[in-house]
């Protein structure tokens, strides 16, 4: 994915969380179940945002990440 598509992404991700933090502070004490039903769609997104984040910054070279390598016969034994 071009840099550009993953920064357009981030921006829609960033504008959905803002959404759930407003409609967050609008909900009355009294409904914990719906507090706690965005308190955990906003997890998910900042995760999905750190997620994309960090790929972004890798592809412009700021970060590097360690991929451990695997040997074949481990991922056979994985799949069964």
């Amino acid at each position: 994915m071009p840099e550009e598509e993953l920064t357009s992404l981030i921006e829609k991700i960033l504008g959905e969380m803002n959404l759930i933090a407003n409609e967050y502070d609008l909900i009355p004490d009294n409904q914990a179940k719906k507090c706690r039903e965005l308190a955990k769609t906003f997890s998910l997104l900042e995760f999905k945002f750190y997620s994309l984040r960090d790929i972004l910054w890798y592809k412009q070279g700021h970060i590097s990440l360690n991929i451990p390598e695997i040997e074949t016969s481990n991922i056979r034994n994985l799949k069964k």
